[in-house]
């Protein structure tokens, strides 16, 4: 039961998180709001907020399969790829990242809102 209340209480502190973080609304920001498709969060944008996300809660990224959910900025290569894509009627699809989905990764990887795990002395 105090594992499912951390998890509630980090969710939240993500959502609050994700909206400062993306200059969104408090209350635009709930567990299913898609952070690439609602919130717009991609690209360079979006690995600023995993770094500051992985360096605020201590969740280990490593096995985060970012490219999965996020393209990169239109530049260089990447570019004249999704110009190529384009040209032949590609489309690279991105799959939906929603708020829970991210907490439950991050929670499982060892993420926690800063300063609770060393309250409860969990350190």
């Amino acid at each position: 039961m105090q594992d499912i209340r951390g998890f509630m209480v980090f969710e939240q502190w993500l959502e609050g998180e994700i909206a400062c973080q993306t200059n969104h609304d408090r209350e635009r920001v709930n567990p299913s709001s898609s952070i690439n498709g609602d919130l717009g969060v991609d690209g360079d944008d979006a690995y600023e907020l995993l770094v500051y996300l992985e360096r605020e809660t201590g969740a280990d990224f490593t096995d985060f399969a970012i490219d999965d959910y996020f393209g990169a900025e239109a530049q260089g290569y990447e570019m004249i790829q999704a110009i190529r894509r384009f040209l032949k009627g590609e489309k690279k699809i991105w799959r939906r990242l929603s708020v829970r989905e991210l907490a439950t990764f991050m929670w499982e990887h060892g993420g926690r809102v800063p300063g609770q795990a060393a309250a409860a002395g969990n350190i």
